[in-house]
């Protein structure tokens, strides 16, 4: 078995690497991130020029939308060679462009004109919740719970207490994309009584 990467992955890996030594590295000694504060504009801004002129521009999304389009293995090389810098964030990374969840894509077009485009502009910053006090990001024994309110499902206000101590970069966006809990029996008992 080859466990060596595809001469085009490799490639990028070298184009990468040698992006991650020449300007990120460098940086370190004007700035280091830390879990919560965003890279300062007057340097970010630069080098996200640098990604796009590099075709490196919203690596996961689709080209259709203006994205890379790359696949998982590329995603990882890229990823891997930035970790190499502590100038950027694992989490929360804009150096390749604005954070789109996949969901959006599966919007209806009236969603992808309200939330999607203005994602893809940079418009708006999306972060997605599932963490809860006593759940952690166990899905199977979430309690926030959606209550009908007109035509949409509303998350009460209490249910979102304390959220930014427990979401990445909860405080400085705009939209949450959020799990919560909608059934009649909460999930672990269903899976239970599968198992059964």
């Amino acid at each position: 078995m080859d466990f060596n990467l595809p001469e085009e992955i490799q490639i990028l890996k070298d184009t990468v690497r040698r992006f991650v030594d020449k300007e990120l590295i460098p940086l370190e000694h004007e700035y280091r991130h830390d879990s919560e504060t965003a890279m300062p504009e007057h340097l970010l801004k630069p080098l996200q020029e640098k990604t796009k002129a590099m075709g490196l521009w919203m690596l996961d999304v689709p080209a259709e939308y203006g994205g890379a389009g790359l696949g998982l293995l590329p995603r990882c090389v890229i990823h891997e060679e930035v970790a190499r810098a502590a100038s950027l964030p694992f989490r929360g990374l804009e150096l390749f462009g604005p954070e789109v969840r996949p969901v959006l894509f599966h919007c209806n077009e009236e969603q992808k004109e309200r939330f999607l485009q203005p994602v893809l502009r940079g418009e708006i910053k999306f972060c997605f919740a599932q963490t809860e006090p006593d759940a952690g990001s166990d899905p199977a024994n979430m309690r926030t719970r959606a209550v009908q309110d007109g035509e949409l499902p509303k998350v009460p206000t209490k249910s979102c207490a304390g959220v930014s101590g427990r979401i990445s970069f909860a405080h400085i966006i705009d939209t949450l994309l959020g799990m919560r809990y909608a059934g009649a029996r909460r999930h672990s008992e269903r899976w239970q009584r599968r198992s059964e």
